[in-house]
């Protein structure tokens, strides 16, 4: 498969800035993916999105603050700060709207919360953390942990609602052996996104947390299935 070449980009953010690459064959693209926490960059995507490129979908991917290539602190970073930081680059880079987000894990709360403040026409969310508002605009080395840690503290999420106002497209991707995202969370997600159309839920059996990275190597059949599932919803 040819590989595309990506259009890599600088912007500031705050006092740091934030670095990311596009892949585009002309206009700029409606797509963005955001990545989860702790070592994951956007880099996790990359096999992703050069699929997705050959079936004539481009993308937009960055990496957080104090993660990857971008500058910063991610212990001073909060969730707050990861959707204004989606935002800004949506703006710098001129994507296409209505967007389509895809997010991995701490990354699928985000493109959740980005319904509250832009047009989003598609979400894809692979291994979905969701969390509790109260941890909203904690840095993660402060209480952060704390809150997350609570038996269920989920439960009081704001995504919730978010999801329940979303009339577009959903496709959701859990692993069946994830130790990190109970399921009870995916259960919560496809019950509370009941106005999403279409909504496909796809639970891998054997899947851990690192879902993508399991698909790849041990998975092909399912892998072009979730694939098909993915450009027939980004190309409606």
């Amino acid at each position: 498969m040819t590989s595309p070449k990506p259009r890599k980009f600088q912007i500031p953010f705050q006092d740091h800035h934030l670095i990311g690459d596009v892949i585009s064959n002309q206009t700029p693209p409606s797509l963005l993916m955001l990545h989860g926490a702790g070592a994951s960059n956007r880099k996790r995507f990359k096999f992703l999105r050069t699929r997705l490129w050959a079936q004539g979908i481009g993308s937009c991917a960055f990496d957080f603050s104090g993660s990857g290539e971008s500058e910063g602190e991610m212990g001073a970073s909060t969730l707050e700060s990861r959707t204004l930081q989606a935002c800004r680059v949506v703006e710098d880079q001129n994507l296409t709207l209505p967007l389509s987000v895809l997010g991995g894990s701490m990354g699928a709360y985000t493109a959740v919360k980005l319904l509250d403040h832009l047009p989003i026409a598609n979400l894809i969310l692979v291994v979905p953390a969701m969390y509790d508002a109260a941890a909203h605009s904690i840095p993660f080395t402060g209480g952060f942990t704390r809150i997350i840690r609570s038996p269920q503290s989920w439960v009081d999420s704001d995504a919730w609602q978010l999801l329940a106002d979303f009339c577009g497209g959903l496709l959701i991707v859990a692993g069946g052996k994830d130790d990190v995202i109970p399921d009870d969370v995916i259960q919560r997600l496809d019950q509370a996104a009941r106005n999403a159309d279409p909504k496909i839920l796809q639970i891998i059996p054997k899947a851990p947390h690192q879902i993508l990275s399991f698909l790849k190597n041990n998975g092909p059949k399912r892998l072009n299935l979730i694939m098909n599932q993915m450009v027939a919803l980004l190309q409606r």
